[in-house]
């Protein structure tokens, strides 16, 4: 199983605390759909006006692919890459020192770039490997909030400014319904003022925009005046793009360009 597919499978989560609150609520994908991936949708016809389309990979900590491969996803209509720069392999955290080879490669072929961490915690370890001017350039870093193999990490304010405030890079909170309730609590709504990147629930077309479709409130977000502003929509499934499992998303062009 690739890491992309593997890192998220309790981020729906919620059943513990929903038994013992007295009712199940089942979450929607499972672990156990977690199954090959689905061969890549060809990307056609003109962008949504309100999105661009994104792909999410660390290449399953294996060798960055060539510029052809980064060029290839470009010329099918992905127009970001958001890759990882720490998370667990192998059971063991620890930074991913090819990220620098991806975010280039990436921007070589016209993508803009962001990047994201795990556990929240090591979000400094995370930024301080890449060279200053890729760092620059990141449109945003995801602080992933979910439970982690050796338990959980809590959100803290401190992550959030430190993410800004030491790098200079715009923070997002990168969660789903469960992630957020197993750890946070479903009502904490602390954090509501940090961007929401939020996967919630396979499919396989490309949304028209960031909110289509049941977009469940929580923690503050997916509220009149405070949408997601990220949606990965095809995570559990993933998508194969020239071998390579990718997660697909579509981010608010708002919110990208701003």
């Amino acid at each position: 199983m690739t890491h992309v597919s593997r890192r998220r499978l309790l981020q729906l989560g919620g059943m513990a605390a929903a038994a013992t609150a007295g009712s199940l609520i089942l979450p929607r994908p499972s672990a156990a759909t977690a199954i090959a991936p689905r061969e890549a949708v060809r990307v056609v016809g003109d962008p949504a006006p309100g999105v661009y389309r994104a792909l999410d990979t660390d290449f399953g900590a294996g060798a960055v692919p060539s510029q052809a491969w980064f060029d290839a996803a470009r010329a099918a209509g992905y127009d970001g890459l958001v890759t990882t720069l720490h998370t667990h392999w192998g059971g063991e955290a620890r930074p991913w020192l090819a990220a620098h080879v991806a975010l280039e490669r990436a921007l070589g072929a016209g993508m803009w770039t962001a990047a994201y961490g795990r556990p929240v915690s090591r979000w400094r370890e995370a930024l301080s490997h890449v060279p200053r001017d890729l760092r620059e350039r990141l449109r945003f870093f995801g602080l992933d909030v979910g439970v982690e193999p050796r338990g959980r990490h809590e959100m803290r304010h401190e992550y959030v400014d430190g993410v800004t405030g030491e790098f200079g890079v715009r923070p997002v909170i990168y969660t789903g319904w469960g992630m957020w309730g197993d750890v946070m609590g479903y009502d904490n709504a602390e954090f509501a003022h940090v961007p929401l990147w939020e996967y919630a629930d396979d499919r396989f077309d490309w949304p028209d925009a960031v909110i289509d479709g049941d977009a469940v409130p929580f923690g503050g977000w997916n509220v009149d005046g405070n949408p997601r502003v990220g949606w990965q929509v095809q995570m559990q499934r993933p998508t194969l793009l020239g071998g390579v499992p990718v997660a697909r998303n579509v981010f608010s062009r708002a919110f990208i360009d701003g």
